[in-house]
């Protein structure tokens, strides 16, 4: 009985499954390229940091990860897992000098750039899974 719980509620949540969930790892995705592709370096001097930009970095660092926890597709997991990653980096980046950050901005934007491609590549392919699952079930 559980196994069969577990399995509705996965493919519930499953972006290949689900054109909606997967339209939305593709925006998120194209969005994330976007914003790394113009990226302002971190190293930029900051004014103060306030503790509610923590605090939301913290939040959302929390809610992407239970996501992380419900998905269980490596593609789904690659995508939040690189939200992780940069949210993490956001963080550290609050309170890291900026003398520090400036030696890692060039590598680290490079890096991001390059898996945000494949995170947007692998929601493309979940968008096309998802729309021929449905199209599928329609003929049947």
């Amino acid at each position: 009985m559980e196994d069969s719980h577990r399995s509705m509620s996965h493919s519930r949540l499953s972006a290949a499954g689900n054109v909606w969930i997967a339209l939305v790892f593709v925006g998120y995705s194209a969005l994330e390229l976007v914003l790394t592709w113009t990226w302002t370096p971190l190293g930029r001097e900051r004014s103060h940091t306030d503790m509610l930009t923590i605090f939301g970095l913290v939040a959302a660092i929390v809610i992407v990860g239970q996501f992380f926890v419900a998905f269980k597709a490596f593609s789904e997991r690659f995508i939040l897992g690189l939200a992780l990653v940069g949210l993490i980096t956001g963080l550290l980046s609050t309170v890291t000098p900026s003398a520090v950050l400036s030696l890692i901005v060039g590598p680290l934007r490079i890096c991001a750039l390059v898996f945000w491609i494949v995170g947007f590549v692998l929601s493309l392919r979940m968008l096309l899974s998802a729309a021929r699952k449905q199209r599928s079930g329609q003929h049947s």
